[in-house]
Formats: C-alpha cells, sequence, structure tokens
C-alpha cells in the first residue's frame, strides 16, 4: 500500500457507543497505537477513514479497530501484515496488473479477523525519488544564503548606525 488509502469496514454492534481505528508497529517492540480517527457514529459497509501512509516509514503495520459498548466493554478487529512501501521497491505480481482502481483495506465487524494473503511471484518495481528529501546541495545553498542575508543585514545596520552618528 502506499499513498491514501481508504479503510472500508462496519462498526456496528449490539450496545455500540464509539469506535477508534489506529495503526501500530506488526512485531513492535512497543505496544503503541496511534490513532487514524475516532467517532460516534455507526458505520457500515463503509469508509472508516483515509490513512495517509506518506506520513509513516515504509514497514509492516497492524490496523486495530476497536469498538466502546456499554458497561464498558470493547470489540476489537485487528488486521494484521498491512505492507507500507511509499519509499521502497513493490512487491507485484506478473504480469503488472492493467486496473487503476484504488487499493483498499477492508475491517470487518469486531467478530472477524482478516490476514493478508502470500503472494506467489514477486517482481521489485522501482519507486520515484522522494520528493520530500533534501540533499547535501540543498542544505550547502541554505547555509550561504544564510551567511550572506546575515552579513548584508550587519553591513546595513552599521552603515545606518554610522551615517547617523554623523548627522547628529
Amino acid at each position: 500500500m502506499q499513498g491514501v488509502i481508504p479503510i472500508v469496514g462496519s462498526t456496528f454492534a449490539e450496545g455500540f457507543q464509539s469506535w477508534e481505528l489506529s495503526f501500530g508497529y506488526t512485531n513492535g517492540e512497543t505496544d503503541a497505537w496511534f490513532l487514524i480517527t475516532e467517532q460516534n457514529n455507526i458505520i457500515r459497509d463503509d469508509v472508516l477513514a483515509e490513512w495517509d501512509t506518506s506520513r509513516i516509514t515504509d514497514g509492516s503495520y497492524d490496523l486495530r479497530l476497536t469498538v466502546r459498548l456499554q458497561n464498558d466493554e470493547i470489540a476489537e478487529t485487528i488486521v494484521e501484515g498491512v505492507r507500507v512501501r511509499n519509499y521502497t521497491a513493490i512487491e507485484t505480481n506478473t504480469p503488472p496488473p492493467t486496473s487503476t482502481a484504488v487499493p483498499t483495506q477492508t475491517i470487518m465487524p469486531p467478530t472477524a479477523t482478516a490476514s493478508p494473503t502470500p503472494t506467489e511471484t514477486l517482481t521489485l518495481t522501482p519507486l520515484p525519488t522522494n520528493p520530500v528529501e533534501i540533499s547535501q546541495r540543498h542544505i550547502n545553498n541554505s547555509l550561504s544564503s544564510g551567511v550572506i542575508i546575515t552579513t548584508v543585514s550587519f553591513l546595513l545596520i552599521g552603515l545606518y548606525l554610522s551615517i547617523r552618528k554623523t548627522i547628529q
């Protein structure tokens, strides 16, 4: 998956109060979950959220749908092993698909669990360069511009103070 991914699912459960959708690292050393969205309305087989994966590093993640029920009960569904590949090569089936459909990840109601299926033949597809990458040339240009602007500013302030002192 890459880019903005619509996450489709259902949040209906008996005694529904609210729900939240979050993601965490697959097999992570920490048990941290990062909130994507939370709402108080019931959604049935529709888009729960648009997940912008370009804001996270490439890797494998788990998606968690937590539905809060009456009496402080919680129904939870976790989809494991969602692979995000925004900046590294993407493994694709051979031959490559001709469809332009947007990939979606479906989260099932809290009683169901889904898991990814392995692919048979993989081909590496190179990705375009990272548009937010900062090169050494950019850093050097910024540093040079800052030094020049600072030097000119000090010279102008000195000239102004010198002229002001002469006029008084």
